[in-house]
């Protein structure tokens, strides 16, 4: 071999060394793009999940609650959109305030905070004893039944 062979096959040499390199960070990048965009997906896929999670969790709650006050409510009215229970010696409130459900006894209590935004609240008495709270979010519609005991 004569000099100027050895210097092109190191030319040549180092030229597929700088290929694969490149094309590794190529195969590289695509796969990372590829796998970071699988964990985005996954994240928001859990985001969402949790978010019914929660909102199902605060209906459970504000219709527990309601409850609880309507087994001790000695009377219940209709007054507008807010419904008074009363329980003897106290006076609670239940209607819709910044987007969420509260009670109101001395000061507010949310019964629902975001992500269940309240659009609207409309409160039905069914008969004496039974009164029905629909609630309207963007997506669905949630009820509450109060039962009065007598």
């Amino acid at each position: 071999m004569t000099k100027n062979t050895i210097f092109f096959y190191h030319k040549k040499i180092k030229g597929y060394i700088l290929l694969e390199f490149v094309l590794g960070l190529v195969v590289v990048s695509v796969l990372l793009t590829i796998f970071m965009n699988f964990v985005f997906t996954e994240i928001k896929d859990n985001q969402r999940h949790a978010i019914r999670i929660e909102i199902s969790q605060q209906h459970i709650f504000a219709q527990n609650y309601l409850q609880q006050l309507a087994n001790e409510a000695t009377q219940i009215l209709i007054v507008g959109e807010t419904l008074v229970v009363s329980t003897g010696s106290k006076t609670y409130t239940v209607g819709m305030r910044k987007n969420s459900l509260y009670v109101k006894q001395k000061a507010y209590r949310y019964l629902t905070i975001p992500p269940f935004k309240l659009e609207s609240l409309v409160v039905e008495e069914i008969n004496e004893n039974l009164f029905q709270l629909k609630m309207l979010t963007k997506k669905k519609s949630y009820e509450i039944l109060m039962y009065k005991k007598k």
